[in-house]
């Protein structure tokens, strides 16, 4: 297990979401040095840290960091206690490698397409790595405790305390900082609250006296929060490092659905000469992927896994689906993509091509290349992580599966 880590303090901020918030504490002090702040819920958590009065979103804001700055941490996670997070130890570890970046002053995880949100640009892309995004929620955020310093305290007559998080965000854009958002891990922030009704037009207000307070002005704020709304703002694609993806059976041009700045390919006969892309002729039913360890951030392969075959005879007898499975694991960089869309079982469309003589169904690869990872027996050695799953067309089956690198063996 990792050791605690006192460069970050996780504050949960409760109001009457209890039962969630005892168990963010619980997983997050594993962790990091971790504390429950109670708003005077109505069911107050099992043993509060510390307990306020119920001043909406500014005073459960004010308390954590002040508590930041009292214990002199470099880093503030601040988590509402409404925010639901599947991967625990996934988000950990990512916070963990995002501090060493002295380029990045705000950061959160990506939020799953079903959550309540006031800025799209936080929405996960599927990218499956950092992106800038110019604005967090508020709900959920890491950030300097250099930059909060700058904001604190956020005076009573911000009484909702809308407006503090895109001002966070400004401020730390204005100290030079990046403000980013983490499409490897995703959050849901629940649409429906009965907590907390207020008047939206008078919050509304109350935000651009208080960012004009902070010397920024009404139409920065509004150009700031438009921006954000738009499906082509430009900071949804800038992202924070070089990606390289893979295309297996690519045909004439490999897909690059993930965006990725370098795009390579493997195929049988591959007929491109576009210099942007790197093909090499492979035949993967027999041979291994030819690049090296750790290459690449995503690979993906359309309608192609169905003409692997389970067994063969070259002249010994092996497992070419799973020797590919064992080369596709060792060719990603560790939390690396493999996105998977293929014909599958029961559709008829997995049997009528004479060449499909790899049929999968939905558990192919939650039990034997996840979880359970029964393809073991069969000398499968690597881990995988199902992220997703899903039909397309009613005949193929879309998987998407995550390199896990610690895994009982």
């Amino acid at each position: 297990m990792a050791g605690i880590n006192t460069n970050v303090l996780v504050v949960v901020a409760n109001y009457d979401f209890s039962r969630n918030a005892d168990r963010m504490r619980r997983r997050f002090s594993s962790r990091f040095p971790t504390l429950l702040v109670d708003a005077s819920s109505p069911s107050p958590p099992k043993s509060p840290s510390i307990t306020i009065p119920n001043t909406y979103y500014t005073g459960l804001w004010n308390e954590a960091v002040r508590l930041a700055l009292e214990r002199e941490t470099e880093w503030l996670l601040f988590v509402a206690s409404d925010v639901l997070i599947r991967e625990w130890k996934r988000v950990s570890d990512l916070v963990t490698d995002v501090i060493r970046d002295s380029a990045i002053g705000v950061y959160t995880s990506s939020l799953s397409g079903n959550s309540r949100v006031a800025f799209k640009s936080t929405l996960c892309h599927k990218t499956n790595r950092l992106r800038r995004c110019g604005l967090v929620e508020g709900f959920a955020f890491l950030a300097r405790t250099k930059i909060l310093k700058e904001l604190y305290p956020v005076p009573a007559s911000n009484k909702y305390g809308w407006g503090i998080d895109i001002v966070t965000c400004e401020k730390a854009k204005q100290l030079g900082y990046q403000v980013v958002t983490d499409d490897r891990a995703v959050m849901m922030h629940p649409k429906s609250k009965a907590q907390h009704q207020i008047d939206e037009v008078v919050a509304r207000e109350m935000s651009y006296a208080y960012a004009e307070s902070m010397g920024f002005s009404r139409e920065v704020i509004d150009h700031t929060y438009e921006m954000t709304q738009r499906p082509s703002y430009r900071f949804h694609h800038r992202n924070l490092s070089m990606q390289r993806s893979l295309d297996l059976g690519c045909g004439v041009r490999p897909k690059n659905i993930y965006s990725a700045d370098e795009l390579y390919g493997i195929d049988l006969s591959p007929q491109l000469s576009d210099e942007q892309v790197h093909i090499r002729v492979a035949d993967l039913a027999i041979e291994p992927i030819p690049w090296p360890d750790e290459y690449f951030d995503v690979i993906t392969a359309f309608d192609f896994i169905e003409h692997i075959p389970r067994l063969a005879f070259v002249p010994e007898r092996r497992h070419p689906f799973i020797s590919l499975m064992n080369e596709i694991w060792r060719c990603l960089k560790p939390d690396g993509i493999f996105h998977s869309l293929t014909p599958a079982y029961p559709a008829k469309e997995a049997f009528q091509d004479p060449t499909h003589v790899n049929i999968i169904t939905e558990d192919t690869f939650s039990f034997y290349f996840c979880g359970p990872r029964w393809a073991e027996m069969y000398g499968f050695n690597g881990s995988f992580l199902l992220e997703s799953q899903e039909w397309e067309d009613e005949c193929k089956l879309k998987t998407v599966i995550r390199k896990v690198t610690a895994f009982n063996s």
